[in-house]
């Protein structure tokens, strides 16, 4: 179970700085359709986080191991926040893009942890996977 608590927290970590950063840069985004999937996303994030939380028995306020990474993305993105919305979308994408790497990585270093775990790291990369998708038309 050890190796699931990690890729768990992994997983909330990716979640909780995907949530902030969108919660961060649509406070800059003019176009409608790019806030709509913005807020899409935070929606989905956040179901899919209760689910994590629920699994692993915490509380959604705990700190994952992982806050300084966050940290550090949100003060690299704060740099790009005065680009205009073709260059947050390529930002947004390459975050994206790097949390996908991250739990691809983590899922092929952990080919034997539990179904359930697997699953929601799955549907993560699904979700992850999908707004980069409708952010493309925005480049």
């Amino acid at each position: 179970m050890e190796q699931e608590t990690k890729v768990l927290e992994n997983l909330l970590s990716s979640m909780d700085m995907g949530i902030h950063a969108s919660e961060e840069v649509m406070k800059h985004i003019e176009d409608e359709k790019l806030k709509r999937i913005l807020i899409d996303q935070i929606r989905a994030y956040k179901a899919l986080k209760i689910e994590v939380a629920d699994l692993m028995d915490i509380p959604l306020e705990k700190k994952t191991l992982f806050e300084n990474t966050m940290i550090k993305s949100m003060i690299k993105m704060k740099s790009f926040i005065n680009q205009d919305d073709r260059k947050i979308a390529k930002m947004l994408i390459e975050g994206n893009n790097q949390a996908c790497m991250s739990m691809h990585s983590l899922l092929n270093e952990n080919p034997n942890m539990d179904k359930e775990v697997r699953m929601l790291c799955e549907q993560f990369l699904h979700l992850t996977q999908e707004h980069s998708h409708q952010w493309n038309e925005f480049l």
